[in-house]
Order: structure tokens, then sequence, then C-alpha cells
């Protein structure tokens, strides 16, 4: 996410959905073995395409790097999952609380998981208190 110039925020956001999602594992299974990866993209149309682009770009789509790569697209270039978190993601500001909007509607928008609300909620939660204050501009600078 450093590349997209995504605020730290936002950034935060979405590594608190991948933490839930997989653990950060580019190889994780979910869903009875019919959802994989970081952002656990599930089969048959979202894991074809994540294995599809990364063929067609040189990426190995069983790596983060590859995953990352995928994710940018997906948001900035289209795919069915993209639903306008993008623009959500670039105008959060960078505070501990566009971290939890950022966390929320990355959730709610984008990974889309059963029990979205509550999920979301927690992950708005982790966003805001586990990773911005590891990662805001402001803590850097201390």
């Amino acid at each position: 996410t450093e590349h997209m110039e995504m605020p730290a925020s936002s950034a935060c956001g979405v590594i608190a959905n991948i933490e839930h999602e997989s653990n950060f594992n580019p190889n994780a299974l979910g869903d009875g073995g019919t959802s994989y990866g970081i952002c656990q993209w599930h089969n048959p149309s979202r894991w074809d395409q994540l294995i599809a682009f990364c063929n067609e770009n040189g990426y190995e789509w069983d790596t983060m790097d590859g995953q990352l790569y995928y994710l940018e697209y997906e948001i900035t270039q289209g795919g069915e999952a993209h639903t306008g978190i993008y623009g959500i993601l670039m105008g959060q500001p960078e505070t501990g609380q566009g971290a939890y909007q950022a966390g929320y509607e990355w959730c709610v928008r984008f990974e889309r998981p059963n029990d979205p609300e509550n999920k979301a909620l927690s992950r708005g939660w982790s966003a805001q208190n586990n990773w911005y204050p590891r990662y805001s501009d402001s803590r850097r600078k201390q």
C-alpha cells in the first residue's frame, strides 16, 4: 500500500482486515477450502481472477507480493469487489478515527464476510487501537 500513497490510517484498516482474514498467510484457505490468500478471495471468480492477473503480469499468485499487486489492481482498476473502496480509503483523515473507518468500510465493502456488522466493528477497533498507534505519521516522528 505504500506505493499507492494511501494514508497510514487507511493502510491500518486494510492491515486489520488482512490479519483477521488470513493472519498474513498468503496460502491461507478458508470457507471450507473455497477461499484463498491474504484477503480470502472466494472461488471461483475472485480466486481465479487473482491467479489470472498474477500469471498475466509475471507475479506469483501464492506470495504476499503477488497478492498485494492484485489487491492494488482490484481496488484501483476494477474487479467485482472494488465498490468504491479506493476513494473511501484515499479520503480518510490521518487519525485513529480514520483508521477505524477504513477498517470498517474495507470489511463491509471489500471483504463482505458473514456477520459483516460485528466483524466490521471489530476490525475497525483493531485498526484504530492496534495498528494505527504503530504506523501513524505522528508515531514515526517521535
